[in-house]
């Protein structure tokens, strides 16, 4: 054996006992000797004892990925969403301290589309609220297609968010960097693209402040010393910079330095071609998101503190609306939900107060919000936002928002919640191609309802979105934009504007666009062998037994039942006319 083959296999052993510590909550050095007995002749014999490592246990990001106005039945546009979704996951992997499962992604298939006058906060708070209903994701990223910032609001901007708004994001597709760099500043990271630091939006205890005494607070911020078109400001500190062509940077997920002669500048940042995590970068995502505090974090006043902690709450309630600088507020969907993460709630000139019956105060929450869009460059909006769930306390009777001492909009708690059942699919359907979900739906107090449309391709245990606050009880989805697999199930939540029910249907399949083993109308045969037309749907007239043309025939007639169909009914079902003529329409 050789000595570099030897060595190599120490070094391949080490790495192997690193990843077999599953329950590593500190940092813990490591020490080994390397040819102990001295079976290897070396020039130098005492430089066999030195292995010292960092090990940190980090915890894991989930992130959901929603198409934001792709056409998704369009193949190029399908193709180049999920190539996104793909750069972006492995960007993710390569620049942040995750472990090797560390990074858990879902992307949903089917695109949420925006109306002409959509606003950017509205769009925002669209993937928030997706993100929130879905119950498992830390983040909610809304992937737009390239232009589409530009196009729809003029602004040149590759992402946007709401410091305010925590854990929703809007991405350009045409960015690999982009999600990285808004999540970044989700853990208290600033922008490092200005010319001077009076254009650097920072924060301050979770309140976004453009320039001033803000940037000193920023990990990733050390005084006046910004990135100034792709270069390192004279006088800042090397390491600080990854803009340096004798320093490296470290690929996470593939464990291995990059970057000697190339430049290399911080992902927070918009220099150069090539873009990585800088070391006060990387250091403060690793306090961020170790499970044990680490000697080098840096304060941060970033609002994800407590990602991926659930309430100890059984129920809460997500609230969401819209605000303006006059005051004025307008009240969006809100729903009755369980086991949602808990949020640090930014305070401001704003409550939510949850009422009794004889108006004494349940609960009582300040919050505050922002019309500072962090964009490129950052755009101050005359529309604002919140979402953020707080208890659902019993006995609750009207939820208010108060501003500046008044009430500004407020809602009542119906006696009744909604009742909603699934139709279809029922369970054991074989489906492709574009059909139709259908439910039933209603309200004993006459409430108008809502309602949001999720899958899961696992049984139930994700779910993914496919439509919010649709007012219709049937949505046409085409099902070909989905993996084949016998594991779906769909999901209708239906609200009053506060109390929530849902329903959940059975498992079913969805199989390959060339498959001919489909029982579309769910009698139980294929309809490669049976076309025929049932209460559930209609289809081509042929392969009808008797017993279904009677259920499709208005009233009943016992003698057919018993005895079979006579020839005067099946001649008016063959030819579609009498009281045949509209069934298949």
């Amino acid at each position: 054996m050789s000595k570099e083959e030897f060595l190599k296999r120490i070094v391949f052993s080490l790495i192997f006992l690193i990843a077999l510590s599953s329950n590593v909550n500190s940092m813990i050095q490591i020490e080994a000797t390397i040819d102990p007995n001295n079976l290897i002749n070396e020039s130098d014999e005492s430089n066999t004892i030195l292995v010292e490592n960092q090990v940190v246990e980090t915890r894991g990001l989930r992130i959901l990925f929603l198409p934001i106005d792709f056409d998704m039945e369009n193949d190029e546009e399908k193709k180049s969403y999920e190539k996104a979704v793909e750069e972006q996951k492995e960007y993710l992997k390569a620049v942040y301290p995750l472990a090797e499962d560390g990074l858990e992604v879902s992307a949903f298939s089917n695109s949420i589309y925006t109306a002409e006058r959509t606003t950017l906060i509205e769009t925002i708070l669209l993937v928030k609220v997706a993100k929130e209903l879905a119950g498992f994701f830390d983040f909610g990223i809304g992937i737009v297609p390239e232009n589409w910032f530009y196009e729809k609001f003029g602004t040149s901007s590759g992402g946007a968010k709401f410091p305010i708004i925590p854990n929703a994001v809007l991405a350009d597709i045409s960015s690999k960097e982009i999600v990285a760099h808004e999540i970044g500043h989700e853990f208290g990271l600033c922008d490092e693209y200005n010319g001077y630091c009076g254009n650097v939006v920072c924060f301050y205890e979770g309140i976004p402040i453009l320039g001033g005494l803000g940037c000193t607070f920023c990990p990733n911020k050390y005084g006046q010393s910004c990135e100034i078109e792709g270069s390192c400001v004279a006088g800042q500190q090397a390491a600080t910079c990854i803009g340096e062509s004798n320093l490296k940077g470290f690929w996470v997920n593939k464990r291995k330095e990059i970057g000697q002669n190339i430049n290399y500048f911080s992902f927070m940042g918009q220099g150069g071609s090539y873009r990585w995590a800088s070391q006060d970068v990387y250091n403060h995502l690793l306090s961020k998101l170790s499970v044990s505090p680490l000697s080098f974090s840096s304060t941060s006043f970033s609002s994800l503190d407590k990602v991926a902690y659930f309430s100890s709450s059984n129920q809460q309630i997500l609230v969401s609306g819209l605000v303006d600088k006059n005051g004025w507020v307008g009240l969006q969907g809100f729903y009755v939900i369980d086991n949602s993460p808990e949020q640090d709630i930014p305070t401001g000139d704003y409550s939510l107060k949850l009422l009794d019956s004889q108006n004494n105060i349940l609960l009582d929450q300040s919050f505050g919000v922002s019309f500072l869009l962090l964009s490129d460059p950052p755009i101050d909006l005359n529309t604002s936002g919140f979402v953020f769930t707080v208890p659902f306390i019993e006995g609750t009777k009207t939820i208010e928002v108060i501003y500046n001492g008044e009430i500004k909009a407020e809602r009542v708690v119906s006696d009744n919640p909604p009742t909603v059942s699934i139709i279809s699919p029922n369970g054991n359907e074989k489906w492709n191609g574009v059909r139709t979900i259908e439910w039933n739906a209603g309200d004993a107090d006459g409430d108008s309802l809502s309602f949001v449309l999720q899958y899961s391709d696992d049984n139930g245990s994700i779910w993914n979105p496919i439509a919010i606050n649709l007012s219709e009880t049937n949505y046409d989805l085409n099902f070909d934009i989905l993996k084949p697999a016998n594991t779906y199930k769909i999901k209708v939540i239906a609200t009053d504007g506060i109390l929530t029910e849902e329903a959940t249907s059975n498992t079913f399949t969805i199989q390959p666009q060339d498959s001919t083993d489909i029982d579309s109308d769910g009698d139980g045969v294929n309809d490669e062998f049976d076309k025929c037309p049932n209460t559930i749907r209609v289809l081509e007239v042929y392969g009808c037994s008797c017993e279904q043309i009677l259920e499709l025939k208005p009233g009943k007639d016992e003698g057919e039942l018993k005895n079979g169909c006579s020839p005067g009914t099946i001649k008016v079902f063959k030819k579609q006319i009498g009281w045949a003529k509209n069934i298949f329409e």
